[in-house]
């Protein structure tokens, strides 16, 4: 029984004592059967029961929605209420979410495992953030080239005459807007073209924010279908959204009151209902003992029946117009080394534009030369490590010529037909002499592979008793020689991203981890990637800056795979 009729009944049985009882939470519950409804002409969401339930629909009071409101107020459980109710109604394949926390924290955490959440992020990760927003634009130049291929004038007309097309209905939450637009001031205008598109291209934006005043652009606003008003902080704000003064008289003990005004209509008071679910029997408590501290709603228990519900039917779950980041580290797959084995494995490489991870290759004698910037502390090491452990494996017939800056390749046990020099040891007639052996396999046309490692060692060390530098020489070998017979790869850090030899190297791969701001003056201008060791930036004749996101191979074997690929032409 509730805790109303508990009440009626002891005070009934003459019970001398008994504690004040709060007002019963509003339940809601899940609906019966789970993800069977249609969401092509809808998109309902109950937020409160009752004989007049309160309930938004994004597709007839939308397209997008805003959701305001102080500390306190209930916002964050006002979202979830309404994702979760989202996600019961409609399977994945009509509804699928990309959910962004900009408030340090996790709120959308517990919805990490429903099938229809494509992704989360946080302002933790400030550059995976950038990543998202990238990769919602290419869904969107995606969707307009599918609707005008297909003669569609909007999502409804498409999904009409493709209804087995796999193409949700796109829902980008937004917790705390305000700290987006303050630190990512070119969100800005995706979010003012998401607003604007959203209604024919099936997106719709859920947007949460303390203040609305300065975080909610005018182009935004203009498309806004609905705004669900909590307590706020001050009379003007909610004249702003409500035009009354209604949400500043809501009291501070009454988090989940709301106000909900579609278009320019009057508002309607509601209180925010919680969801929830059976879990087990009922606990006994002593009413003497007072009421049980009131339990949140349990997002997880309702995240695991809706996703068990889904995996019992095998819903089939649609391509994810956000892929999920990169590792922080990767190693290739068996299938990945059985493949072409002549060519060494780079890394994996973040195409988010094209929703898809694709393994990096570099073929010696067919790829160009391949550069790899950074320091110690972001993996250049060990990438240089990667690629003589690669080298050693292949035809020791091919000769190979190793200017060795900081002793990588003493722990690979290099074959001894290599032929090796230290920067600790070599004197220009070293160099000169390692030199000519270099030119006279060239000259005959034969397959050669060179390796610079430590690249600011050499530079500058003069060749012989001339004084040509040994980048002034190499540049001339790179001039003069195709990649069929010279495969060359060199590591540094600030001396090679600054050096002239950069030029004839079309395949770059920076590592901003370690690196300082100085070091960086002299970078192109590249995308932002999270900072861990083995973490670059991908430059090459197909990705131009600001390239892509490449995680590195891990550890010492630089493994090989196949397929017609290349540095700058990632395959699977």
């Amino acid at each position: 029984m509730t805790a109303r009729t508990a009440t009626w009944l002891l005070d009934e049985m003459g019970a001398a004592h008994r504690p004040e009882v709060d007002r019963d939470p509003i339940r809601l519950v899940l609906p019966q059967p789970l993800m069977e409804q249609p969401g092509v002409e809808s998109l309902r969401a109950e937020l409160s029961p009752g004989e007049d339930p309160v309930t938004i629909d994004l597709v007839a009071h939308g397209p997008h929605l805003l959701i305001a409101g102080t500390t306190g107020s209930g916002k964050s459980e006002l979202l979830l209420t309404l994702l979760t109710g989202l996600a019961a109604a409609y399977p994945p394949t009509e509804v699928s979410f990309v959910l962004m926390d900009f408030k340090g924290g996790s709120s959308f955490a517990v919805l990490a495992g429903l099938p229809h959440t494509m992704s989360v992020e946080t302002n933790l990760a400030e550059a995976e953030s950038l990543r998202t927003f990238d990769a919602l634009s290419a869904e969107l130049r995606r969707r307009e080239e599918l609707f005008l291929a297909a003669g569609a004038a909007d999502f409804r007309a498409y999904r009409h005459a493709h209804p087995n097309a796999d193409l949700p209905r796109l829902v980008v939450a937004i917790d705390e807007l305000r700290v987006l637009v303050d630190d990512h001031p070119q969100a800005a205008a995706l979010l003012a073209r998401l607003a604007a598109t959203g209604r024919s291209l099936g997106f719709h934006l859920v947007l949460a924010t303390q203040r609305a005043q300065g975080a909610v652009s005018p182009d935004v606003r203009s498309n806004l279908g609905t705004v669900i008003c909590l307590r706020t902080a001050t009379e003007q704000e909610s004249w702003d959204l409500l035009g009354t003064a209604d949400a500043v008289t809501i009291a501070a003990d009454s988090p989940g009151r709301a106000y909900l005004r579609h278009g320019g209509g009057p508002p309607r008071p509601f209180q925010a209902g919680q969801f929830s679910v059976t879990t087990g029997p009922p606990t006994l408590v002593r009413w003497t003992d007072g009421e049980p501290d009131a339990d949140p709603a349990p997002w997880r228990d309702l995240t695991v029946r809706i996703g068990a519900e889904a995996v019992s039917r095998a819903l089939p779950v649609p391509a994810k117009a956000v892929t999920p980041a990169l590792p922080g580290q990767w190693t290739p797959t068996p299938q990945d080394r059985s493949e072409l084995p002549e060519a060494a494995i780079v890394g994996l490489a973040d195409l988010h534009h094209e929703r898809a991870q694709r393994v990096v290759r570099w073929l010696p004698g067919r790829d160009g030369p391949v550069a790899w910037i950074g320091t110690t502390a972001g993996g250049v090491d060990v990438a240089a490590r990667a690629v003589l452990d690669h080298l050693a494996r292949l035809d020791p017939a091919v000769p190979t010529f190793v200017l060795d800056g900081n002793g990588v390749s003493d722990s690979l046990g290099a074959p001894d037909s290599w032929s090796v020099l230290a920067a600790d040891r070599a004197t220009p007639q070293d160099l000169a002499d390692l030199l000519e052996q270099l030119k006279g396999h060239l000259a005959g046309r034969h397959l050669v592979h060179l390796v610079v490692t430590s690249w600011g060692r050499w530079s500058a060390q003069r060749v012989g008793t001339g004084y040509e530098t040994v980048e002034e020489h190499l540049a001339i070998l790179l001039r003069d020689h195709g990649p069929e017979v010279l495969a060359a790869a060199l590591f540094g850090a600030r001396e090679l991203a600054g050096g002239r030899i950069l030029g004839l190297v079309p395949t770059r791969f920076y590592l901003p981890a370690g690196s300082t701001p100085e070091h960086r003056m002299v970078w192109p201008t590249l995308q932002r990637v999270k900072e861990v060791p083995g973490r670059a930036v991908m430059i090459s004749p197909d990705h131009p800056a600001p390239g892509v996101a490449v995680q590195l191979t891990a550890g010492a074997p630089a493994d090989v795979v196949t397929g017609p690929s290349s540095a700058g032409t990632p395959r699977r």
